[in-house]
């Protein structure tokens, strides 16, 4: 059973809050994607960015403010290659670091890229859907993977789909660009456009307001 929480009430100040929390871990989740770039290079792995993060590079040139994890696709057909390269890959380079690295498989769903930061005890997570996708929930296209151009986000770039606003609509509705506060971890970010009544929607100005807090 889903449980869903109304946040369309949530305070300026939580949201600040839930920002701050999410700066260092964003920078970290940079780095770490930084590192998967470098291992899907490497073994000629096709990716591209999907769902917030997607979102997030489309729509803020990097991460969404309050967003703690990191989205990708790649196609089904790479699972070997990943699942047989990732060991190798991963022990050089976190051999003397303080992340004790792992892939856990999720059926068919989804990879999950887990980075545990040691002194802190806390995770960082890449998600990496399938396409094609074997769940209901989860739509992608073989036009996902048609074109793959590079975008900028935070200080680098990275590979999206040229159909990004398709993909977006898809995922969120015509109205993605708007901002909306909302936790991926208190509900599941495709129900966004399902949900947009319970969200709290954020004008540019308070917006640049909440930013200018951080």
């Amino acid at each position: 059973m889903q449980i869903l929480i109304d946040i369309k009430n949530i305070s300026d100040e939580e949201i600040i809050d839930e920002c701050k929390r999410c700066i260092p871990i964003q920078a970290k989740l940079l780095e770490i994607l930084k590192i998967w770039d470098m291992f899907a290079l490497k073994n000629k792995i096709t990716y591209i960015l999907d769902f917030g993060t997607l979102l997030g590079a489309i729509r803020h040139k990097g991460f969404i403010p309050w967003d703690d994890d990191i989205d990708v696709r790649v196609k089904y057909s790479d699972i070997k290659n990943i699942i047989g390269n990732f060991n190798t890959f991963t022990f050089k380079v976190f051999r003397f670091s303080e992340y004790v690295v792992k892939l856990q498989t999720h059926g068919k769903s989804f990879l999950k890229f887990s980075v545990l930061i040691i002194n802190e005890l806390r995770n960082l997570n890449i998600d990496i859907f399938l396409y094609p996708s074997f769940d209901n929930w989860d739509k992608s296209e073989e036009s996902d993977f048609s074109s793959i151009i590079m975008l900028p986000f935070e200080t680098t770039s990275f590979p999206v789909s040229i159909n990004y606003h398709t993909i977006l609509v898809r995922r969120y509705g015509d109205n993605y660009l708007n901002l909306y506060y909302f936790s991926n971890h208190k509900y599941n970010p495709w129900y966004e456009k399902s949900l947009e009544n319970k969200l709290r929607k954020i004008t540019h100005d308070e917006f640049l307001a909440i930013q200018s807090k951080l």
